[in-house]
């Protein structure tokens, strides 16, 4: 076995020292992408909550007006179904599936 060099060792040290980073990077990015998949099904379960507390609890049919359950979660903060100031949405009685008005807390 042939023995190394002094700039072939130091070669292979900046070349793992490079695979290291890459590694750090692509951690970094899993747990990012982990992050906002936990945070997108939070979402989209707060959507269905709000979703089943009306007479029309179709998910399909709520779809059509809005994209995916994102934008369901999204439109709800943003006030798009009513006032969300203090971190609740009334649904009117005419409108939830009880027949009486429903506070859906966020």
């Amino acid at each position: 076995m042939k023995a190394l060099t002094k700039i072939e060792v130091t070669k292979m040290k900046e070349r793992i020292r490079d695979l290291k980073e890459n590694l750090t990077t692509v951690k970094g990015i899993l747990k990012r992408d982990a992050k906002e998949k936990k945070e997108l099904k939070q979402k989209e379960k707060i959507a269905r909550n709000f979703i089943s507390q009306h007479k029309n609890h179709n998910i399909d049919d709520w779809l059509i007006c809005v994209s995916d359950l994102e934008s369901v979660y999204y439109s709800l903060i943003g006030g798009v179904y009513g006032d969300t100031e203090d971190d609740c949405v009334e649904i009117s009685g005419t409108e939830s599936r009880t027949g009486n008005p429903i506070i859906f807390d966020l």
